[in-house]
């Protein structure tokens, strides 16, 4: 149900952060590519959260071929994270 709905708030709505990255997943729940999400979440999800979040960054979104829980053990995102840490 909670999936369904369209009336809940979206987490991070309003806030302002000087930096601010999602990385999620896409097409990697059955390995075809063509899914519009990871397993969890949905693409426009991940859309909606990016966009409701103020940042100095105008690139916010990373996606990554991956389902929603491979996203942490996965050494290019890994990777990926350090170097925006590291420019941050």
């Amino acid at each position: 149900d909670k999936i369904l709905r369209t009336d809940d708030k979206n987490p991070g709505e309003g806030l302002s952060l000087n930096q601010f990255y999602l990385i999620y997943g896409i097409g990697g729940l059955n390995g075809r590519g063509n899914e519009q999400d990871d397993g969890i979440v949905t693409v426009d999800d991940q859309s909606a959260i990016a966009n409701g979040i103020n940042s100095s960054n105008d690139d916010k979104t990373n996606s990554y071929k991956q389902d929603h829980g491979d996203l942490p053990n996965d050494n290019l995102i890994q990777n990926r994270i350090k170097v925006l840490l590291e420019a941050g």
